[in-house]
């Protein structure tokens, strides 16, 4: 386990987050063709049809599966630096055990380096000791807090959803005007053969935890744990860590 190796789960963490955004639009057509399933217009030719409310919000499948893959490889590039440090300060160093340590207070960071960071100096253990949760405004998010959260299990169901109340509008249209609706339009084609239904959704967002925009948040925090990478393989080369959180980065987003 080297600082290639965390370099490399970053950098595979990076293709899963372009691979997320097509498979977030595969779930959102899966998921808008079960609603459209379900509406019932009283003249299919009603230009503007508001489709009902989902039933269940909770997003699933390759998207979850993805947020999940990339999140653990922004964790294990983490405890792959911790090893690499400990390698350098000490290089007969055979053991498994050093980590990345996360914990919810500083007694409870404590307890956990005296064996996750042992082989670690001060200052690296100092450092990280910064990097952790409570160190964090109770309205953000920091990377940290992100890493723990999506290991906790009962957040797992919850893990991504999506906005009940987000408006969609569906625009019934004969196939021959097709060509007038770009890209960012749906379609779904009626039962008659001729007639496609276009389908836009209004500010339709998808959450992490149910209170953080996805597409904001996780794009974010990968860049910020890529950066703490690039901060202890520059420590590893003999330059010093910082020792405030006022030169490291470590906020990802405010609750939405």
């Amino acid at each position: 386990m080297s600082m290639e190796d965390a370099r490399g789960r970053i950098e595979e963490a990076k293709a899963q987050l372009s691979e997320l955004d097509s498979e977030i639009v595969v779930w959102l057509e899966g998921y808008l063709g079960r609603m459209f399933e379900k509406s019932d217009p009283q003249d299919p030719k009603t230009p503007h049809v508001r489709l009902p409310s989902p039933e269940e919000d909770v997003i699933t499948g390759r998207p979850k599966v993805l947020v999940s893959q990339i999140i653990e490889n922004m964790r294990v590039s983490l405890d792959y630096a911790v090893f690499a440090l400990s390698k350098k300060n000490f290089p007969t160093l055979n053991e498994r055990d050093p980590k990345f340590v996360i914990a919810d207070s500083k007694v409870a960071f404590g307890r956990a380096a005296k064996k996750g960071l042992r082989y670690l100096t001060d200052d690296e253990r100092n450092f990280i000791e910064l990097l952790q949760p409570y160190h964090v405004k109770p309205d953000t998010l920091s990377v940290t807090a992100l890493i723990r959260d999506a290991a906790n299990v009962s957040k797992h169901r919850y893990l991504l959803s999506i906005r009940q109340q987000a408006m969609v509008d569906v625009i019934a249209a004969d196939r021959k005007d097709e060509h007038k609706y770009g890209e960012e339009w749906l379609r779904f084609p009626a039962q008659d053969g001729s007639t496609i239904f276009f389908v836009k959704v209004a500010d339709l967002r998808v959450f992490l935890f149910g209170r953080y925009n996805l597409l904001e948040t996780l794009p974010r925090a990968h860049a910020l744990t890529s950066a703490l990478i690039d901060l202890f393989d520059e420590h590893l080369n003999g330059r010093p860590l910082p020792d405030s959180l006022e030169q490291v980065q470590v906020r990802v987003i405010p609750a939405s």
